[in-house]
């Protein structure tokens, strides 16, 4: 799949009941996908990193879909509360995490993208 269309899947979300979207948000015991330069991803402290959109993310009210499961350290770099590193670079890196992860989920039949 070529790039462009890798990072178009980001504008449509797929429309997932509230059960799956459970499961999906829980990574407890999963690895951080973003996995930033610069220092170690502790495996205990990985969330669900959701990624910004137009029409989702820091503070719209909406989170939206779309997102990977990250270490608190990426985390806070991902949301701006760690400075240091290139704004256009932690969204290219976050928005590769979230299209491999999304194509691992896609791959295993948990989730239909549109």
């Amino acid at each position: 799949m070529a790039l462009l269309e890798r990072y178009s899947l980001l504008l449509k979300e797929p429309k997932l009941k509230k059960s799956t979207l459970k499961k999906l948000h829980d990574v407890r015991g999963e690895d951080c996908w973003i996995r930033l330069p610069g220092g170690s991803c502790d495996g205990d402290t990985v969330v669900y990193a959701h990624y910004r959109t137009a029409r989702a993310g820091f503070g719209t009210g909406k989170k939206g879909v779309w997102g990977a499961p990250a270490c608190h350290r990426c985390h806070d770099i991902i949301d701006g509360r760690v400075k240091g590193f290139e704004r256009d670079f932690v969204r290219l890196a976050h928005a590769e995490a979230v299209i491999r992860y999304w194509e691992k989920l896609r791959c295993n039949l948990f989730v239909t993208l549109p």
